[in-house]
């Protein structure tokens, strides 16, 4: 992690588009079990690339909500945001110290639902926010965990996000060995599904938006919500937005999400209602400009 966090520390954003120098991330891995080598699951697969556009005309429904509850216990949460490298002093920043030095807090909390299959599911989401509700900007950053188990898109632009008061959510989309064998009693009776990804997207991102009692930002201002990830996660959000975007959506038929930002990842986009940025790796902007000089 410490090279990786090299690569992509100090890096710039550009505050009206979250852009950012997207490095490529082959080298990572699914969170290990103790005892035994890292595995890859549904979600560790490299994006889904050439992903097919849904199918028109489009019936869209109204996406079911799902329940939350704050999880306090047994035994720490698992932290998936990175330590960060201080070049200068060349050591590594713990995250609680870096929470600590942007007044931020990162709760954890369970959510429920059931799938447009008919399959109960129970997964886990973690919230990092300004301690202070009155820092928040209205921006939402929302991203799957990635299989290595980070939060990518957050972590690479926490300086500008945690700076200006952005609103990090990160999903569980996909069942995780690793995470449960890190605090089995914690843990254990997470229950994600195969291929239930794009419901859990669409009814967290539906509670993020509601006035339920259980909602964790309940009374905060949204003003919007970004669906980002980056490579394998920004698969997962491809996949959401080409596959259940237009499909699922508030019960006033608005769209969960207000953008797209898939990065590192070279995935086509269909025609949506929403802005959506592709944010390539530079292996591959330069490979098409060979092809092009071909």
């Amino acid at each position: 992690m410490t090279v990786m966090n090299r690569v992509t520390s100090k890096i710039t954003v550009a505050a009206a588009a979250l852009l950012f120098s997207a490095a490529t991330f082959s080298g990572q891995t699914a969170i290990p079990i103790p005892g035994q080598q890292g595995q890859r699951g549904a979600q560790g697969q490299r994006g889904q690339r050439g992903a097919q556009q849904p199918a028109a005309p489009v019936q869209q429904v109204a996406a079911p909500i799902a329940s939350a509850m704050e999880v306090t216990g047994p035994g720490p949460f698992f932290e998936t945001f990175m330590d960060s490298h201080d070049d200068e002093k060349n050591v590594q920043v713990p995250a609680k110290d870096i929470y600590a030095k942007y007044n931020y807090e990162a709760k954890e909390y369970f959510v429920s639902g059931t799938t447009s299959k008919g399959q109960p599911y129970k997964t886990r989401i973690v919230i990092r926010k300004p301690k202070d509700n009155s820092r928040f900007n209205g921006v939402i950053l929302a991203e799957s965990m990635h299989p290595s188990g980070n939060p990518w898109v957050f972590h690479n632009t926490h300086i500008y996000s945690m700076t200006n008061g952005v609103i990090g959510l990160e999903l569980l989309t996909a069942a995780s060995p690793g995470l449960v064998a890190s605090n089995e009693a914690r843990y254990k009776d997470l229950v994600v599904p195969d291929g239930s990804a794009n419901d859990i997207i669409a009814q967290v991102g539906a509670l993020m938006k509601s006035q339920r009692a259980d909602n964790p930002l309940r009374g905060l201002a949204v003003r919007k919500m970004i669906l980002t990830g980056q490579s394998a996660s920004a698969g997962v959000a491809q996949n959401y937005l080409s596959n259940a975007h237009m499909v699922q959506r508030l019960a006033d038929m608005k769209p969960i999400y207000d953008g797209m930002m898939p990065t590192s990842n070279n995935g086509q986009i269909p025609v949506l209602d929403i802005p959506t940025i592709l944010v390539p790796t530079m292996r591959e902007t330069a490979r098409h400009g060979n092809h092009a000089k071909g």
